[in-house]
């Protein structure tokens, strides 16, 4: 049981591989022995954090009653996201209004792929002028966490809860999705879809451990929510793409000439345009990661690797990182803000590639320890910080999705503070 977050994680990386290989789009890597070098390194690292993650030992500092009980009050927690979810509504429509018109527009304007379309175009073109609420950002830096753990507490404490907090709970959890859905963005719903899958994992895992039962019908309104979550994410992929005018011939324009070329059987019949188009979004930022691995170094001292700290730091400083990373050296190849790039080309930023090795192992080691805290003894917290380890693995090959956010970049942090609040090292 201890490794198979670790297995698990390790058959999804290479999986992504074998697809940005041997998918259906053929992408132009100039070194491949470089090239699989580094992430055979990588992977290494990874497993070698992991391993020495599980080899820490502790001391437990909690009673097993007092493991059980909810953290934080519902009325609490739910208002903070609620307002959590609120500002990021702003942020994402780049309006900077706390008045989700934008969902209210949903509800009485329909839905179909060309209001998706033109509501993720108008959000693109604020993008240059839109400047945010430094006040409310701010304060979303402090209370994030709690939009960020909201599935995960409302599926673990669901019995806890009665009627009337049920209704809500589903209503806040609805906020982000119907944010996404509203301005054609399509990570608000699918984070959904997979925050929801972890934390049901969790919960159930958590009920073998405690009463030898996985307890899956007492979750059954959950499973039926995941699987139209999940198929609901799909289709809306679609129509966004849709919308955005994205089709397969789009996908050879992204690159020079010949660089990236979608498979005839798929190009010329226009069938399964979904998974290819899927395909391009979960690899193509090892193309990214390909690119950037000839250009020259030169640190954005820890802050490059994520949009969230480069803005902090351009803001405090009045200076600029982006002449400094990887992904501003290759955007005459491959778009800097259009294309997505892989979480190791953008820790690379900071720390060289080389050094994203030590990174990784660091991650992987902090993932062991919070999954043996989780199996062990059930803590909550580590129950609530597991998902945002998954969701980073998840997009390891797109984006720094994790970190590259305020609202998950402060959530990780906190949660990893408050589990080594738990344990007492030995």
């Amino acid at each position: 049981m201890r490794f198979k977050p670790l297995v698990y994680s390790q058959l999804y990386l290479v999986g992504t591989l074998c697809l940005f290989f041997f998918g259906p789009i053929s992408y132009n890597v100039e070194n491949k022995t470089l090239f699989i070098l580094y992430i055979v390194y990588y992977h290494l690292m990874m497993i070698l954090g992991y391993i020495f993650g599980t080899k820490l030992k502790f001391y437990y500092r909690l009673s097993s009653d007092l493991r059980q009980k909810s953290p934080i009050s519902f009325w609490t927690l739910s208002g903070l996201a609620v307002f959590a979810s609120l500002v990021a509504n702003s942020n994402l429509t780049m309006t900077g209004s706390l008045v989700p018109t934008n969902i209210f527009k949903l509800f009485s304007g329909g839905f179909n792929s060309e209001t998706i379309g033109s509501a993720y175009f108008e959000k693109i073109a604020a993008f240059d002028t839109y400047t945010g609420n430094k006040y409310l950002n701010f304060i979303l830096l402090f209370i994030s966490w709690s939009k960020i753990v909201y599935i995960s507490y409302t599926v673990e404490f669901w019995d806890m809860l009665s009627r009337y907090k049920k209704y809500f709970a589903v209503l806040v959890i609805s906020l982000p999705i119907l944010s996404g859905i509203s301005t054609g963005t399509n990570k608000p719903v699918f984070d959904f879809a997979f925050f929801l899958l972890v934390s049901l994992v969790l919960f159930f895992l958590k009920n073998k451990n405690l009463t030898g039962r996985y307890n899956l019908f007492r979750r059954r309104f959950f499973i039926v929510i995941l699987l139209f979550g999940f198929i609901f994410s799909i289709g809306f992929f679609s129509s966004a793409m849709e919308g955005r005018g994205i089709d397969l011939s789009f996908i050879e324009t992204t690159a020079g000439s010949g660089e990236i070329k979608v498979d005839d059987k798929y190009l010329l019949n226009g069938e399964n345009v979904t998974y290819v188009v899927l395909s391009s979004y979960l690899v193509q930022g090892y193309y990214g990661f390909n690119l950037s691995l000839y250009q020259p170094f030169t640190t954005t001292f820890g802050f490059g690797n994520s949009p969230f700290l480069t803005r902090q730091f351009e803001w405090i400083t009045g200076s600029s990182l982006r002449a400094r990373t990887y992904q501003y050296k290759i955007d005459s190849k491959w778009a800097e803000n259009a294309q997505w790039h892989s979480a190791y080309s953008q820790f690379a930023n900071d720390f060289h590639f080389v050094g994203v090795g030590f990174l990784l192992f660091l991650l992987f080691f902090l993932f062991a320890f919070a999954w043996k805290l989780f199996i062990k003894f059930g803590d909550v917290y580590a129950q609530f910080l597991i998902p945002l380890f998954f969701i980073f693995i998840i997009y390891l090959p797109a984006n720094n999705q994790v970190f590259g956010y305020v609202e998950s970049f402060s959530t990780f942090w906190l949660l990893t503070l408050l589990i080594f609040t738990r344990i007492k090292l030995t």
